[in-house]
């Protein structure tokens, strides 16, 4: 999903190969976001849902994946694991209150920095152990 600030937005065709990486793993992607947003290709859309339906869905969710959105706090609130890409907002200030998050941010602070593999990487480390989140 798109944050709101083109500044904040991770580039699709990246979010496309974690996608593909979560895929060749076993799990399923799903994609929610606002009405103008884009789904990631080869996901199942869920893109433009009434709010308390996204909502729904991440509460389902075993993992969530975001950029530097609501989606993240919403995930966060439910329990739910979340990994956040972060731009220029600082993610020690703003990231997801949970023990069971990673925050990633470049160097540059600009999310297309962050690899593809950088998140997985966090996924896969919070998803360890039968499907468990490890606090970090």
């Amino acid at each position: 999903s798109s944050t709101g600030h083109h500044t904040k937005n991770y580039p699709l065709d990246q979010w496309a190969l974690v996608a593909e990486g979560l895929k060749n793993d076993g799990w399923h992607v799903r994609c929610i976001g606002g009405p103008s947003d884009q789904p990631v290709p080869n996901t199942e859309n869920q893109i433009g849902k009434p709010l308390p339906d996204s909502m729904a869905l991440v509460a389902e969710s075993d993992l969530v994946l975001c950029g530097d959105t609501g989606a993240g706090h919403i995930a966060a609130a439910y329990g739910v694991p979340v990994v956040s890409v972060f731009g220029p907002t600082d993610p020690a200030v703003f990231s997801p209150y949970t023990q069971y998050g990673v925050a990633l941010r470049a160097e540059s602070h600009r999310p297309e920095d962050i690899e593809p593999d950088q998140i997985l990487k966090g996924a896969f480390a919070l998803m360890e152990g039968h499907g468990a989140a490890i606090p970090r």
